[in-house]
C-alpha cells in the first residue's frame, strides 16, 4: 500500500507538471530511487514516457484492489486474534478443570479418612 501511495502521488505530480508546463523534461521514474533491485546488466534503470503513462494508468486502476487486499488482510489478522483468544480461553478452562478435579479428589480422600476414623 505504501508503494501504491508513492506511485500515485508521483503520477499525480507529473500529471500536474505536464498540465502547467508542456515543455517540462521527460517524465521518468528511476527504479533505483525506490529501493527496487535492478540487475547491473540492464542499462536502463528507468520507466520513461509512454511506459510511465501506462504505469500511472495501471496504478490508478489498481487502487480499489489494494484497498480490498488491505481490508482482507486486516480481517485475516482479526480472525487470527480471535482464534488466539479462543485458545487462551480453552487453556484456562482446562487448567481450572484440572484444579477442580484435584480439589474434589482431596475432599473425597478427607471424607474417606474421616469415615475410617469413626
Amino acid at each position: 500500500c505504501i508503494g501504491y501511495y508513492i506511485l500515485g502521488n508521483r503520477c499525480t505530480k507529473e500529471a500536474r507538471t505536464v498540465d502547467t508546463d508542456p515543455l517540462s523534461p521527460t517524465r521518468c521514474l528511476w527504479l533505483g530511487h525506490y529501493g527496487l533491485y535492478v540487475p547491473k546488466q540492464r542499462t536502463d534503470h528507468s520507466v520513461c514516457q509512454e511506459a510511465f503513462v501506462e504505469l500511472c494508468n495501471q496504478v490508478t486502476e489498481a487502487g480499489p484492489r489494494y484497498v480490498a487486499a488491505l481490508c482482507g488482510s486486516l480481517l485475516v489478522v482479526l480472525g487470527l486474534v480471535h482464534f488466539l483468544c479462543c485458545l487462551v480461553a480453552n487453556y484456562a478452562h482446562i487448567k481450572d478443570g484440572i484444579k477442580l478435579r484435584d480439589y474434589e479428589d482431596a475432599i473425597k480422600e478427607e471424607l474417606e479418612l474421616s469415615k475410617l476414623n469413626h
